[in-house]
């Protein structure tokens, strides 16, 4: 009889070893709602694809996104009660490809796009999702000529062009000019 109760009694303790090694994330509360931290894995895979934190399905505080091969893809703070979130995305190599400002999950403010080289590619103003504003576009210099980037500046209203549209040499000097 005290084999039984010993048996038993360790077969409890392995199942509570096995819930507490599960139970250090991905906890869901009574309504379903994310709680705590959480590790989220590409599907089919042992990769992770996103790691942080949530509260009642909200998340909050800093989350890391990685690509398949691990590297990471966005680091993203989402501010709590605010509906706001300021991401960096990232291309492989490491460098900044994207940075801005998402309000209710929609991007806002001014944003920058670069390419793998640090050269910045854009300059663009939201408003609820939608351009807005100023919108500069660069191109892509000629590293081996020294060239300066060409450029052009459009103007949006509620993400339709609206106003000038002016196309740049890289002289500075205006190569196109137009109202829309």
């Amino acid at each position: 009889m005290q084999w039984i109760v010993l048996i038993f009694q360790l077969f409890l303790v392995t199942l509570m070893g096995f819930g507490q090694s599960q139970g250090d994330g991905n906890k869901t509360d009574s309504k379903g709602r994310k709680q705590g931290k959480w590790v989220k894995f590409h599907e089919g895979t042992e990769k992770k694809r996103y790691t942080g934190t949530f509260e009642n399905d909200i998340p909050i505080g800093k989350f890391t996104y990685y690509y398949l091969t691990g590297e990471v893809s966005a680091v993203t703070d989402f501010i709590k009660d605010d509906n706001t979130a300021y991401t960096r995305m990232y291309h492989l190599n490491g460098k900044v490809m994207a940075a801005g400002k998402y309000t209710d999950k929609k991007k806002d403010s001014t944003w920058l796009s670069f390419n793998d080289r640090k050269e910045i590619m854009s300059k663009e103003n939201y408003l609820k999702g939608k351009l807005n504003g100023e919108s500069i576009v660069y191109y892509p210099s000629d590293p081996s000529k020294g060239k300066v980037k060409r450029y052009e500046i459009t103007n949006y209203e509620g993400g339709l062009k609206h106003g000038k549209w002016i196309q740049f040499y890289s002289s500075g000097k205006t190569k196109s000019r137009r109202c829309l």
